[in-house]
């Protein structure tokens, strides 16, 4: 084998991070991430595992919305894979009724899943990143993200709040 096939097969690939990864975009993320060899954290408020997925995949029942569950998530993944390397946010949630039928706990659970949770998550994994100089994020609170998984981990994130093709970097 050349030397340069054998480097990259030992390289290792970084902790990617996925939240609202019980279904849709999240769980075709994490198959696509786990084929190129990521080590996987899949949070969800929901999450069971998920058939077809290696055994080493750390999987949370966590609220996004709930910081100390989101960093106590991220501190037990990271202590088996190491720090994160990519993070895809896209746990989030809409209220289809019209305004004025969405009561004020309605539309406050809302906003503490689609922002706040945002924020927790890229927190929770910031100080990694920042040693790092690497990290990725995508978020998607309209619930639509693209991620392209290369050992790069470049992801591209489309949503109503966010530029098609744009990324964050977190460092």
């Amino acid at each position: 084998m050349p030397q340069s096939m054998s480097r990259a097969t030992t390289r290792t690939m970084p902790l990617v991070m996925i939240t609202g990864a019980s279904s849709g975009i999240s769980k075709a993320l994490a198959f696509a991430f786990a084929r190129e060899g990521n080590p996987l954290l899949l949070i969800s408020r929901h999450i069971e595992p998920i058939a077809g997925l290696p055994g080493s995949t750390i999987y949370r029942h966590a609220d996004v919305a709930d910081y100390a569950a989101i960093v106590g998530a991220v501190a037990a993944a990271e202590a088996v894979h190491g720090p994160a390397g990519c993070l895809i946010n896209n746990a989030g949630m809409a209220d289809a009724r019209a305004f004025d039928e969405v009561d004020e706990p309605d539309y406050t659970r809302e906003l503490a899943t689609n922002l706040k949770g945002v924020l927790n998550a890229t927190k929770a994994v910031s100080r990694c990143a920042r040693r790092k100089r690497s990290t990725a994020s995508a978020s998607s609170t309209s619930r639509r993200a693209m991620c392209a998984p290369t050992s790069t981990a470049a992801c591209i994130s489309a949503s109503r709040n966010t530029a098609p093709g744009s990324a964050t970097r977190i460092s």
